[in-house]
């Protein structure tokens, strides 16, 4: 009888013990956290410094859209000051660079407006003067993505890319040779569908 009270007695000693510890652990643990987290927060993280926290809501920066040529003398140039080249790769240091996103309203004056979108590019012909500097804003005109090219590969630098509703202007310096540059999209099967256009040199 006596095994039984003693044995009944440490059971209920263990509930006991289990049912304290569970409670504190409640109470204590969010605590704890929010103290770690705070600390987190001011130091950075101790684990790991370049692990994002999750509790910060903070949006990391976006990385910076390449700054569009700058223009002197009426004729556009690097940001060493040497004229850019017309016939290198896209985007390359030496090549006219497009603009971040902007607004359509935010075109420089005097500037060609270029609208493309899945039924073609309007307008479908301009003319530009030989050797004249020449801005181009390309605007997508429906929710996909466009890449402006010329056929010619005196022109194979001059690219601009938009995404869906996205405008962006290139400034680059017209050929000196008169004729007519084929303009088309870049992107796979809008050219087969009639993305196409012109550019007149007189």
């Amino acid at each position: 009888m006596e095994e039984k009270k003693s044995d009944s007695k440490n059971i209920f000693l263990i509930i006991i013990v289990l049912v304290v510890l569970g409670v504190g652990g409640y109470v204590l643990i969010p605590q704890i956290s929010s103290l770690t987290a705070g600390n987190n927060n001011q130091q950075g993280n101790v684990n790991n410094p370049n692990e994002s926290d999750p509790n910060q809501s903070e949006a990391l920066p976006e990385p910076e859209a390449p700054n569009m040529s700058s223009v002197q003398n009426g004729v556009v140039v690097t940001p060493e000051g040497e004229p850019v080249k017309n016939d290198v790769q896209p985007g390359s240091p030496e090549a006219p660079q497009q603009s971040a996103p902007i607004e359509e309203n935010e075109a420089p004056a005097n500037s060609i407006k270029i609208t493309m979108t899945a039924e073609g590019i309007t307008p479908s012909e301009f003319s530009v003067k030989a050797g004249e500097l020449v801005t181009l804003v390309v605007t997508s005109g429906d929710q996909w993505t466009h890449v402006f090219k010329f056929k010619d590969e005196s022109l194979s630098a001059v690219a601009v890319g938009v995404a869906g509703e996205e405008t962006r202007s290139i400034s680059f310096n017209a050929p000196s040779q008169k004729g007519e540059y084929q303009i088309f999209c870049d992107v796979p099967g809008h050219e087969a569908r009639g993305e196409t256009a012109k550019m007149i040199v007189k």
